[in-house]
């Protein structure tokens, strides 16, 4: 028997926490499962029928979900899902997913066109056998994703933090540039995040980086790079402050503390180390 809520859990931030610790909660009461079931899609991107980049990646979202101590993460196809009566849905995780409490927020929607609220859920688990339980939010402790995915593109990473309970990060993989840092005395740490995934405001933050299980402190660049080099493809460059380290490809992981400046097209390549060298005085007194 298992303990379920549902959702996109984008970002997996402290209003989701909320409901991830209940489940937990119930479940390890019961001596039963507990499943976060999520879309593969983020759902408001299907109804929209746009693209919504997302906070975290599907890989990343199913990491954070599993070390807050869910048991098992189930992803589905929400477009397929939000075809289904919210019987059928509800049929669904009974047999497939073995339903004994269902765990929502008091707002939750679910069903074709988001017909169907908690007061149906209710009413069905009372014919089909499960049991429900609400967490109730304030109004003041209420978060959406939407609103920190917007506080990101402002730069204003260190209230999207405050919201996620966690440092604002980007991963990816560590790649070989052009060595364009290294020639101005500030060799980076090169990554392009995944494209689905909501990029910072561009510019010049405070940050840590991590690498290889070990954390330094770090001025960072997201965007262009307009005075070395012309392109449209956004990356994240980092340089480790006062540290040598040397890194050749791997998984890092970039935590944005807080913007500096935004970023700009300087005269000459040696007005950009100038000022670069700044950026470090300043980061480096930034906790």
């Amino acid at each position: 028997m298992s303990v379920i809520t549902v959702g996109n859990f984008d970002g997996v931030h402290i209003g989701h926490l909320r409901l991830i610790n209940r489940v937990r909660e119930i479940a390890k009461r019961r001596g039963e499962k507990s499943i976060a079931v999520t879309f593969s899609k983020n759902s408001k991107s299907v109804l929209s029928g746009g693209v919504i980049k997302t906070l975290i990646n599907n890989e990343t979202k199913e990491r954070m979900l599993l070390d807050a101590g869910i048991d098992e993460v189930v992803f589905v196809d929400f477009e397929k899902f939000s075809e289904l009566s919210g019987e059928e849905f509800l049929k669904y995780l009974k047999k497939e997913l073995s339903l004994s409490v269902f765990v929502s927020g008091e707002d939750f929607r679910f069903g074709k066109n988001a017909s169907c609220g908690v007061n149906f859920l209710k009413e069905k688990a009372v014919e089909m056998g499960f049991s429900v339980d609400i967490v109730f939010f304030a109004e003041k402790d209420k978060i959406s994703s939407s609103s920190i995915r917007s506080l990101i593109e402002r730069g204003k990473v260190e209230k999207a933090s405050k919201l996620l309970g966690y440092r604002y990060f980007i991963e990816g993989n560590a790649l070989g540039g052009k060595h364009l840092g290294r020639k101005l005395g500030f060799p980076t740490i090169n990554i392009y995040p995944d494209a689905n995934v909501v990029f910072p405001k561009y510019g010049v933050y405070a940050s840590d980086i991590d690498v290889g299980g070990v954390r330094y402190t770090a001025v960072s660049n997201a965007g262009v790079r307009p005075t070395v080099e012309k392109t449209d493809k956004a990356n994240i460059e980092t340089y480790i402050l006062n540290n040598s380290v040397s890194v050749s490809g791997g998984r890092v992981v970039v935590f944005f503390k807080k913007f500096i400046r935004p970023e700009k097209k300087f005269d000459s390549p040696e007005d950009l180390s100038s000022r670069i060298a700044i950026d470090c005085q300043i980061a480096e007194k930034i906790v």
